[in-house]
């Protein structure tokens, strides 16, 4: 059984990663965006090994966080962790965790060595967005860890290709992968870091109105499901009157988020499963509905308990 699952689980991960384009010489160029996924060890923050990638170019800046979905399959005998790009659904780390044994990294390809890795002696700054995860995908706040996970980022910072990265707008998050489920094993957990940027907007959009799209572009909303908070992303192509409406199944009007004038741009707000009266909603299917003139997008919900 366990073998037939690899087998099928190795043959879909082929297809998943098929659409990368691997960057051996570490050209980020500017008309993509790009990501760095870097393993480093857990207890010496020491680099294992790496990938950068260049994937489709996006038009739609998330500058306050990493644009990741976080996919999480609790363990059994073994469960799942997947990191996708968000506006592509591009995967970009697959790791096992098994209960009581050890999980295994699989990303596109295989790890670049640390020697394709060269170091930059220049200093460089700390991202303001920098962001701990811990093993559910969640912020992590244990310090012990994040003392561990500041060992890996003061490697990172050190090599040219995180400099190269920050030539730009970049953005970073440090993920703690624990491959066995229960007492901690550091000799086979894990640190990876992620890098993205993408050179195609500056933050400054009133300059560069065409970037925006010409219709509503609704991004999937993360976490999705989620319990208690999701974070819903928009953005609207002209100043108009906006409206953001949770619906239920049988299409009966539960909250409205945003009634509003809203000029064009991209814009961000958080739903935690309530009503308009604030009483929290029962689980199951909700709709996300976004007006702005005479554009209209929705997307589904799903709220756990």
């Amino acid at each position: 059984m366990h073998k037939d699952y690899w087998t099928k689980s190795l043959v879909l991960l082929g297809c998943l990663f098929s659409t990368f384009t691997l960057a051996q010489t570490f050209d980020l160029p500017a008309d993509s965006a790009s990501f760095a996924v870097m393993v480093y060890d857990y207890e010496s923050g020491l680099l294992e090994g790496g990938s950068v990638v260049n994937v489709s170019p996006d038009l739609i800046s998330i500058p306050d966080t990493i644009p990741l979905i976080k996919t999480r399959q609790p363990p059994a005998d073994f469960g799942w962790m997947k990191f996708d790009y968000e506006l592509d659904s591009l995967t970009l780390f697959y790791g096992t965790i098994v209960w009581a044994g050890q999980g295994e990294i699989l990303i596109p390809d295989s790890l670049l060595p640390v020697e394709s890795f060269e170091a930059d002696s220049m200093p460089i700054e700390r991202p303001q967005n920098l962001v701990y995860w811990n093993y559910t995908g969640e912020v992590l706040t244990e310090d012990s860890l994040i003392q561990s996970g500041t060992r890996a980022w003061e490697n990172a910072k050190l090599l040219a290709i995180t400099h190269q990265f920050a030539d730009d707008f970049y953005q970073a998050a440090i993920y703690f992968y624990p491959p066995a489920v229960g007492a901690l094993d550091p000799t086979v957990a894990k640190w990876i870091v992620f890098l993205y940027r993408n050179p195609l907007f500056t933050g400054i959009r009133e300059e560069s109105p065409s970037l925006y799209p010409q219709e509503i572009l609704l991004l999937s909303a993360y976490p999705n499901p989620f319990n208690p908070t999701t974070t819903i992303r928009y953005s609207i192509p002209e100043n108009s009157p906006v409206t953001v409406t949770i619906y239920d199944q049988q299409g009966r009007q539960v909250n409205t988020l945003v009634n509003a004038q809203q000029t064009v741009g991209d814009y961000h707000l958080q739903w935690n499963g309530t009503d308009a009266s604030g009483r929290q909603l029962s689980s199951g299917l909700y709709f996300c509905q976004v007006q702005a003139g005479r554009f209209t997008e929705t997307m589904k919900l799903v709220l756990l308990k």
